[in-house]
């Protein structure tokens, strides 16, 4: 019996492909949960930076407009306390390389530190047409102005703002105040420079700052403007790892667990399939074994059915044969010695021929008598109906023993009738 067996394949492969289905659900759901808290997170951060640097822009522009309303005081203040408050001012502010005060002609009258009239000279010079026409609207307004940034001779990025100055109601010029790019958006960001973001600012899509320049632009960047009095900046902000310190690993961990997870179940069931089908096959096997004992028990109970009627067959045909040769055989033999002793009796010769073959003759008949009797007692002895199979035995034996005087000993079962 050389039959395998199998364990169907089907349902493994339904439950791996609904395991992997739901665990794949889950990561995108999870995955987009995490991609909303990062871009929300992110988001927060730009608003933050925003506002930041608005209310600092502000609050140095201010500082502007404080030193400017000197001449509100006095028509023409004095040089010492200008210096004093300029220079106070410059040592508050980091970044500021220069304050001036420029006339309504744009020319260089007063600036801190010494030589900062060079570089208010160049700012200036630097001016282009149009903040010249915005300069001249500033004595209308009195509002501050944030002009474009410009490189200096010496290839350093400065950013000019423009303040007006007021004595009473008389528009006396401006205030000039000339600020590093680089360290004056380096303060303003500090408080953002160790939360891992990368901050870049630009001018009309002109890149003037980059707070780090160490981490590279991913997709979480985000995008937003800082309106300031002449100018806008235009911010791009992306975080770096250390923003986003779990952003991956629950993902990851449902991900990992759901693929271990899918794994352990499509085997878990491939197993108990595969179990199910050796005991199938294991309960086929001992039915085919049972129905075969069976068959085979049947086989031989009429094997034994067939042998006995064989036995009683034979048994009846030497009772058959035994009872002719005793009842029919036997005694014509038996008549036949009868006539030849009265043959014998009846013919008077002398002849020894004669008589010697008469008694020959007899003595065959009775011969073939006897032989016939003892054929006929062996093929059925008539004690065996009479007495049982024990009992002809036991005469058997004792026959045989008498006859051969062999000494024998016959040893039956107590059952055996």
């Amino acid at each position: 019996m050389q039959r395998k067996y199998s364990a169907s394949l089907w349902l493994p492969l339904i439950v791996a492909i609904v395991s992997l289905t739901a665990t794949l659900v889950v990561f995108r759901a999870l995955r987009n949960q995490e991609r909303f808290q990062v871009e929300r997170v992110v988001k927060l951060a730009t608003y933050s930076i925003e506002a930041d640097m608005v209310a600092d822009m502000n609050l140095r522009i201010r500082g502007l407009a404080d030193l400017a309303r000197l001449w509100s005081i006095s028509p023409i203040p004095k040089r010492e306390e200008f210096d004093l408050r300029g220079t106070l001012y410059m040592s508050q502010v980091p970044g500021c390389i220069a304050v001036g005060w420029v006339d309504s002609s744009l020319s260089s009258d007063w600036s801190l530190p010494v030589g900062g009239d060079s570089i208010a000279r160049q700012v200036v010079s630097g001016a282009d047409e149009k903040t010249r026409m915005r300069l001249q609207s500033l004595a209308e307004s009195r509002e501050s102005l944030v002009g474009h940034s410009l490189i200096l001779a010496h290839e350093e990025r400065v950013l000019p703002v423009w303040t007006p100055v007021f004595a009473g109601k008389q528009f006396r010029g401006f205030l000039l105040g000339v600020f590093r790019v680089q360290p004056l958006l380096e303060d303003i960001l500090s408080d953002h420079a160790d939360l891992g973001y990368e901050v870049q600012v630009a001018e009309d899509k002109d890149p003037i700052f980059k707070l780090t320049s160490a981490i590279p632009e991913n997709r979480w960047a985000q995008e937003a403007r800082v309106p300031l009095p002449g100018v806008d900046w235009h911010l791009r902000i992306w975080p770096g790892p250390k923003a986003l310190p779990e952003m991956l690993p629950l993902s990851q961990v449902v991900l990992l667990g759901g693929l271990i997870m899918c794994i352990q179940l499509t085997l878990t069931v491939y197993l108990a399939l595969r179990e199910r089908s050796a005991a199938l096959y294991a309960d086929q096997i001992n039915r085919e074994l049972t129905a075969e004992n069976n068959e085979r028990r049947r086989a031989e109970e009429s094997l034994h059915v067939l042998s006995s009627r064989l036995l009683t067959l034979q048994d009846e045909e030497r009772r058959h044969l035994a009872r002719e040769l005793h009842d029919s055989t036997a005694q014509i033999l038996y008549g036949l010695v009868i006539k030849l002793k009265l043959l014998s009796q009846t013919v008077a010769t002398e002849s020894a021929v004669v008589h010697d073959s008469i008694y020959e003759s007899i003595e065959l008949a009775d011969q073939c008598q006897r032989d016939l009797r003892t054929m006929s007692y062996l093929l059925h002895p008539p004690s065996l109906d009479d007495l049982g199979l024990a009992p002809a035995l036991r005469t058997l034996v004792n026959g045989f023993s008498e006859r051969s005087g062999i000494q024998a000993v016959l040893d039956t079962p107590e059952n055996l009738r």
